[in-house]
């Protein structure tokens, strides 16, 4: 994947976690909008793992959040995230596929508690595993404080900026230089200023700041002003220096910048700047000097309807509201439920009874035709008469056509040779893939159809009976119930024959289907599902084979724990995990020590080592103390991580967080 791409993308997982956690802290447990945060989150790891990957692993490091070495944009805005995360010694931060809405609630959750009171339960990782976090993984490190000694650096440089506030002179300079940066650092500098002059020194600070403001450009003004605008500290020092500006000068300022480029932009910026008792002041200045910058009059009075609107405190009424006649229309065009569902059964009715009589009249030409031609071509119009019959729900008058071609093909006193083959053909038309898709539709529809339908079912042409049940794998769960119903036996045989034509999404309930089956033509297609070469086919397939439960279903997660995708060899470990096979923990024990753990398998070998933490088998214990025993003189790729997840696990089953 194009390295800048997956780097954006990784951005914007961070910046959707981060924002995540902010929701949380600021609305209470009862709003709907950090749930709805938390999925947005889980979304943008969902689009993350698109790419193919099989981990996010984001290192924490002192300027916020790394990836291959290369720090991420997106940590800029989420400093709260990073601090909380180096708070709890965390080094690392991994994410694998499958991460759940629920699991990334229960994470912000968590390192929202104090550290020292995880610490004392064992640390953020053991707090996730125990609260069943299975997609998040924490790495701990082991911080050490250096204490220094204070140095007078610090104080010299509070004494610079002492001068610096006192002496409008110099405050111009650096204001210019501080303006054209980092909006964030030029905020923090004019803190630092605040700070340092303390409360006998503010006023003059705010007289030196409106002295340097004037001085500026116009790039350097509206970096002023936009901090200004937005609600925070700045916004109270900038309203205290616009006291010694001039209201010619404010205007001058905020219409000689972006802000004064078009209307809309100059009415929020008069409606949200500090000015306090000068805003009406400075609000008449602008208006005077718009025509000699190039404005119009109908700009001017633009502005002052916009000025007008963004003050006014009740929402403005609904277009519908405002003017009558949209809803008088409205009302008179509207139509009840009741009228349209006569007018849908009146024309259904006129339709059932349209192709009823057509029925009638050509099973009279046909009795009456002498013509063979003639008499197949009425046959074949007869046939093909049945599928709107079945669509249209009136299977007493498709059975009635069945019956019919079905009794002169079986005529033995036949006037023509060749009948009794052209009616098989009559009825292969009439049983066709059309039919047999809108009856599978029609009982899904209604139930008390099924007696009925299943009669049809009896005229299913060679490729009717496909048709009906991949239409049954459309219509998914209650299609396939159907299906089993109308078929019985055979439904299987034609699964097999249709499943390797299915789409991915439609595999998950054939597989278990068949994996219930437990036949050899059932596990032969089976095992040709799970070579399929998308990855997405075979987590299906394993998916479905996972919810059967059986020798089939062991035998296929098996195989799929050496799959070459990561991501299908871990679920097919989770799936195992949870089947409560006792052969599940040996087979698991067998994976792990055949990876390379450190290098090319770490992500199969971390999901496994969970997966074998909530086993109850004390063979687990001896296969976690082997790991946690292995000994590297150059620890090398993913040696640390895995030691430290290994510890993680074997604290969590020493509290008796394994399944019972």
């Amino acid at each position: 994947m194009d390295q800048p791409l997956e780097m954006k993308r990784l951005d914007t997982v961070v910046r959707a976690i981060s924002a995540a956690g902010k929701s949380m802290r600021l609305y209470p447990p009862s709003s709907a909008l950090p749930r709805q945060n938390v999925e947005t989150a889980v979304a943008a790891i969902e689009d993350y793992f698109t790419t193919g990957n099989a981990v996010i692993a984001l290192a924490v490091t002192r300027s916020g959040f790394a990836s291959g070495g290369e720090q991420l944009t997106g940590s800029v805005g989420a400093s709260d995230l990073v601090d909380q995360l180096r708070d709890h010694a965390v080094a690392e931060l991994a994410i694998t596929p499958g991460c759940s809405a629920d699991e990334l609630l229960t994470f912000l959750t968590t390192i929202d508690r104090s550290p020292d009171e995880l610490r004392l339960e064992g640390g953020l990782g053991v707090a996730l595993t125990g609260a069943g976090v299975d997609t998040i993984r924490v790495s701990d490190v082991q911080l050490t404080v250096v204490d220094t000694a204070a140095s007078s650096v610090e104080e010299d440089l509070d004494e610079f900026l002492r001068a610096l506030a006192s002496d409008p002179e110099r405050l111009t300079s650096w204001f210019a230089v501080a303006s054209a940066g980092d909006p964030k650092t030029f905020e923090e500098g004019l803190m630092e200023l605040v700070r340092v002059s303390g409360p006998s020194g503010y006023d003059e600070l705010l007289h030196s700041l409106s002295s340097a403001f004037c001085a500026q450009s116009p790039d350097g003004k509206d970096a002023l002003l936009r901090l200004a605008m937005d609600a925070g500290p700045s916004r109270d020092l900038t309203g205290g220096v616009f006291c010694y500006v001039g209201s010619t000068e404010i205007a001058g300022s905020v219409l000689g910048g972006d802000f004064g480029r078009n209307m809309l932009s100059l009415s929020s910026a008069l409606t949200r700047l500090p000015l306090d008792q000068v805003t009406a002041q400075v609000r008449a200045e602008v208006q005077a000097m718009l025509p000699n910058t190039g404005h119009t009059s109908s700009e001017a009075d633009f502005l002052g309807h916009m000025l007008e609107v963004r003050e006014r405190t009740l929402p403005e009424p609904a277009l519908v509201d405002a003017d009558r006649t949209y809803r008088a229309v409205a009302e008179a065009a509207s139509i009840t439920d009741e009228v349209i569902e006569k007018a849908r059964g009146a024309v259904t009715g006129s339709a059932t009874i349209l192709s009823a009589a057509s029925v009638r009249t050509l099973l009279t030409l046909l009795d009456q035709q002498s013509d063979f031609d003639l008499y197949c071509d009425t046959a074949n119009s007869l046939a093909a008469l049945v599928p709107k019959l079945i669509e249209q729900g009136d299977f007493a008058t498709a059975s009635r056509v069945f019956t019919e071609l079905s009794h002169r093909e079986s005529m033995a006193d036949s006037p023509w040779p060749d009948l009794s083959s052209r009616m098989s053909e009559a009825l292969a038309l009439a049983g066709g893939p059309r039919s047999m898709a809108a009856l599978i539709k029609a009982v899904v529809a209604n139930p008390e159809l099924a007696a009925s339908a299943r009669a049809l079912v009896r005229y299913a042409s060679e490729d009717g009976a496909p048709a009906l049940v991949t239409e049954a794998v459309s219509l998914k769960g209650e299609g396939l119930r159907v299906a089993g119903q109308l078929l019985g036996r055979r439904i299987i045989d034609q699964l097999n024959r249709i499943a390797p034509q299915l789409q991915w999404f439609q595999l998950a309930p054939v597989a278990e289907l068949l994996a219930k089956e437990n036949d050899g033509h059932s596990a032969l297609t089976l095992d040709t599902l799970m070579r399929r070469p998308d990855e997405q086919s075979r987590r299906e397939v394993l998916a479905g084979v996972a919810a059967a439960r059986g020798p089939i279903s062991l035998r296929i997660i098996e195989g799929a724990l050496r799959d070459a995708s990561p991501e299908v060899a871990i679920h097919a470990a989770r799936f195992l995990s949870k089947s409560g096979e006792p052969t599940a923990t040996p087979l698991l024990i067998k994976r792990l020590g055949e990876l390379d753990l450190d290098n090319n398998d770490f992500a199969l070998g971390r999901e496994i080592i969970s997966a074998l933490t909530r086993l109850p088998d004390p063979d687990v214990d001896k296969e976690l103390a082997r790991v946690a025993g292995r000994r590297a003189l150059i620890k090398r790729g993913h040696y640390g991580e895995i030691q430290d997840l290994v510890r993680q696990a074997q604290a969590f089953r020493a509290k008796g967080g394994a399944d019972q």
